[in-house]
């Protein structure tokens, strides 16, 4: 009789060694106790055990051997993988024997050995084989660099030591895929290996590159470099085509995704370098059809908005600039105008609160320069409107694109946009009048061309009735014209030598205009008194009211030997003129002299103290200085735009101190710029764009201020 623990006890004190070179002394112990119905509970002890030894040799014994040297590469991974393939193999026999069922006990102890593997894994184990990863891909890019004429190759010491590396690598990979482990043991790094250099490739060549397609090369790269190493990777496995396949999709997204987020952080740069960008936004709106990125956009591009655009420090003209680019370029984004709608929606309020918005628009539509525009403008005021067929060419909506009443997407010219940020044609048209006004008043002689070119370009999209006011403002002006060469011509009028000339406006046709009292030398009133009686001989049914702050007067004044001619508002002739009685005047004595206010007097003597010819020898004493001026005899002709549309300067030295700390802070500024800031911050003390420029072409000429490329700075 066979003794069942006698051959239980021999079986199980065999070591994993012993066990597997003694195949006869297992199949033999085996056969008894399977005889003795100790079949199951052997394999359950057979079961443990070898789970045991894998779980407490082979698994720690193989990560302890592969991290040792503190880095993988690829010919001791390869290795590695090798012994431990055999080391498994050799359990193959001893389970043949044991097992009633191998193939079912085989498969079940691979899974088990899988599972302690990869939960044994070191932290620093996809760090480690990183590298490996990415010398290989780069050693196989380098042999693909001839297939695309941009790519440069990637320097390997030898190609025997390419060839040795790459064949190690092909082993280690070939292992992991023979023991299931690839998945989780290396396909993340294998794919962050692809996505470090995808990124990398995009960074160099598609950043800040607006003016070329990127989307194309990139997939092109993909499909000549990175599935090619992944063929390499994958060739040895189970279902390779299913493989690459798969990865070929999540690498064409990748690309996309990366794409779109990079031209995303670039959108701003991309609108202003529009249309030369349109390359990078046809790249952008393909991605976002993969991706569908538009929220992270709309959010991207609106706080790009706010920091580079919208704030005090950005010229209105500027920002109507960026935001005309914003409407052409995210119209090939998205033809529905939702990305145009929402992006944008902080750029229309924001300029609604500026208060020279409709007068820059205006000048944008109706200037010369903008030619692009205006002919928008022209082709657009009358007839159908023509529309590209990209325009009506159907995509699928997003949540912001629903119409509504104040939706860009209903209206198809930049032009329009623009013209109802206000909300409709009527405060436009009321600025535009206003604007007409200023200009014309500034004008020093009777030339229309321009401003009735313009007029009759906005009838066209207006209509005619809209405008007839500003139309009668024009033939105001050519009436003017005409009366002026028939009194000077045709009559007894006395101009004592002086060129004289008169605009004639209609009461009830013009915008309020800004007056201030102001008496008048004698000699200009006597000429106007005469002007207006020939006036009244020509057209016996009206009169003639003067508006004394309004115009030019060149005046020259006899100072210490020499003469020199200034052009100035009739306000400030009549300050400088009261001198003639007399060479000091006290504050309240001069303002009792010309019957107004004093604040308005020190204003009016602002523009001479600054030139140096009048000069406050004491509190609210004035004392002409006929040795002052000397560093204006050349520049007088400045003083002309002193005013808004030819009315006194108000500008003071509080608004000086005012651009002198804005020249500190934000260095050289033009003129509109200036205009702006003290627009928003000396709201309560307004000042018009002339009386600025002309204060600022003062302190130019007193060389307190620089001015170079229309820019103004402080004198270094």
């Amino acid at each position: 009789a066979v003794d069942v623990a006698q051959v239980w006890e021999a079986l199980t004190a065999l070591s994993v060694d012993e066990l597997v070179s003694s195949p006869h002394t297992v199949r033999d112990g085996a056969a008894v106790l399977r005889t003795q119905a100790l079949g199951t509970f052997m394999e359950c002890w057979a079961t443990d055990y070898l789970e045991t030894h894998i779980r407490t040799t082979l698994v720690p014994q193989f990560w302890s051997e592969t991290m040792a040297a503190g880095g993988v590469d690829a010919q001791s991974l390869a290795r590695l993988l090798e012994l431990l393939e055999a080391c498994l193999q050799r359990l193959q026999p001893f389970v043949q024997e044991v097992y009633q069922d191998p193939e079912s006990a085989w498969t079940k102890l691979m899974e088990t050995f899988r599972a302690y593997l990869c939960i044994a894994t070191p932290s620093a184990w996809h760090a480690s084989i990183a590298d490996m990863y990415a010398e290989a891909f780069d050693a196989m890019a380098a042999s693909f660099a001839g297939e695309e004429e941009d790519d440069e190759p990637v320097p390997i010491d030898t190609d025997d030591g390419r060839e040795a590396m790459l064949a190690s690598f092909s082993a280690a990979n070939t292992s992991l895929h023979r023991l299931g482990v690839f998945e989780r043991l290396a396909a993340a790094v294998v794919t962050a290996t692809i996505h470090a250099r995808l990124d990398a490739r995009m960074e160099a060549k598609c950043r800040g590159v607006f003016d070329a397609a990127a989307l194309a090369p990139l997939l092109q790269w993909i499909n000549a470099v990175a599935i090619r190493f992944l063929s390499a990777v994958v060739a040895n496995a189970s279902g390779a085509d299913a493989l690459i396949k798969s990865w070929r999709g999540r690498l064409f997204y990748h690309v996309h995704k990366s794409l779109a987020s990079l031209r995303i952080t670039e959108l701003f740069d991309i609108i202003v370098d529009f249309p030369d960008s349109t390359p990078a936004l046809t790249d952008l709106r393909d991605c976002l059809r993969k991706t569908d990125q538009r929220a992270e956009l709309m959010a991207s591009l609106q706080a790009a908005f706010s920091k580079r655009l919208l704030h005090p420090g950005a010229n209105t003209s500027d920002i109507i600039a960026q935001y005309i680019s914003s409407i052409r370029a995210l119209r090939l984004l998205d033809n529905a105008g939702a990305i145009l709608d929402a992006a944008c929606g902080g750029v229309r309020t924001y300029l609604q609160s500026r208060s020279d918005t409709i007068r820059c628009i205006v000048e944008s539509i109706t200037d010369d320069s903008n030619a692009e525009l205006r002919d928008e403008f022209r082709s657009s005021s009358g007839g159908p409107r023509a529309t590209d067929s990209d325009d009506d060419e159907w995509e699928p909506g997003t949540d912001a694109g629903d119409d509504g009443p104040g939706s860009l997407h209903t209206k198809r010219d930049v032009s329009s946009i623009l013209v109802t940020i206000y909300g409709g044609q009527d405060r436009f048209i009321v600025e535009y009048r206003q604007m007409l006004a200023e200009r014309l008043l500034a004008a020093k002689d009777f030339d229309t061309d321009k401003e009735l070119r313009n007029l009759e370009l906005l009838k066209l999209r207006f209509g005619e009735d809209n405008l007839h006011l500003c139309d009668t403002m024009l033939k105001d002006v050519a009436n003017s014209r005409r009366v002026n060469t028939h009194i000077i011509e045709n009559t007894n009028f006395d101009s004592e030598g002086c060129e004289f000339s008169a605009l004639v406006l209609s009461r009830t046709i013009w915008p309020p205009l800004r007056d201030e009292a102001v008496t008048l030398p004698k000699p200009m009133q006597d000429m106007f008194a005469r002007f207006t009686t020939a006036f009244t001989a020509l057209k016996p049914a009206r009169t003639l009211e003067l508006k004394p702050t309004l115009g030019f007067v060149t005046i020259e004044l006899d100072l210490a030997g020499r003469t020199v001619e200034f052009t100035v508002p009739p306000g400030v002739a009549a300050a400088i003129m009261a001198f003639e009685e007399k060479p000091v005047w006290t504050l309240a004595e001069l303002s009792a002299r010309l019957g107004v206010a004093a604040a308005v007097v020190a204003r009016r003597l602002q523009h001479w103290t600054r030139l140096g010819i009048v000069r406050e020898t004491a509190p609210d004493t004035f004392t002409l200085d006929e040795e002052g001026g000397h560093d204006e005899e050349s520049g007088g002709e400045d003083a002309a735009g002193d005013g808004d549309g030819g009315a006194e300067s108000r500008f003071t030295d509080m608004h000086w101190q005012f651009v002198v700390g804005l020249l500190v802070n934000f260095g050289a500024m033009p003129i509109d710029r200036i205009m702006q800031m003290l627009s928003m911050m000396l709201s309560d003390s307004p000042v018009s764009e002339q009386e600025c420029k002309t204060f600022m072409d003062a302190m130019v000429a007193e060389e307190k201020l620089v001015c170079t490329a229309g820019k103004y700075k402080l004198p270094s």
